[in-house]
């Protein structure tokens, strides 16, 4: 596996405009200490149309260039409007996906990446849901819909994992969305 590579974490420059900063998630762990995760927060629009998706265990379906999909490939669409390359990695189903229809391949640095962190943690899961890269900046983004979904374990296991292997604690973000009102 390929080490070698010195990762770096994003400017803010590199972030969507869409995406505010919000505060930080405090993220606990086993062992009672705490990271803090800068916290960005969204708005989507909720997709009022025709068109029908599955809704994949009762996802919302929000907008993206009038289209309906999900929250994770809105997100991962801004990111790649301002240059990133990335993919959602869908835990549930255990796939790479650029779209609902779409898998992902990503560069080989980066699934060198991920296949170490999961040789840490024994197991894929606990990834954060976009994996993002743009030359040798990485970015790991987990969303959240505000008020009703939390960090689980294997995600804070995959976190203290990707630490562990030198990353820098600002490679990850929480993405705190919402549907517009």
């Amino acid at each position: 596996m390929n080490h070698s590579i010195n990762w770096n974490y994003p400017t803010t420059e590199l972030i969507p405009d869409l995406m505010v900063q919000c505060g930080t998630e405090e993220i606990g762990y086993r062992d009672e200490s705490k990271l803090s995760v800068t916290k960005y927060c969204t708005t989507f629009e909720n997709y009022t149309g025709d068109e029908e998706i599955p809704s994949y265990g009762g996802k919302a379906i929000v907008v993206d260039d009038g289209n309906p999909t999900y929250a994770e490939f809105k997100a991962l669409s801004l990111f790649r409007m301002h240059g990133w390359e990335g993919l959602w990695y869908d835990s549930y189903r255990r796939k790479k996906r650029l779209s609902l229809n779409e898998d992902a391949e990503c560069a080989e640095s980066v699934n060198d990446l991920l296949n170490s962190i999961a040789s840490i943690t024994g197991s894929p899961t606990g990834v954060f849901d976009l994996v993002l890269w743009r030359g040798e900046t990485i970015y790991f983004v987990e969303l959240k819909r505000k008020a009703r979904d939390q960090i689980r374990n294997t995600q804070i296991d995959w976190l203290h994992a990707a630490l562990s292997l030198g990353l820098d604690l600002a490679c990850f973000a929480i993405l705190q969305w919402e549907l517009k009102e």
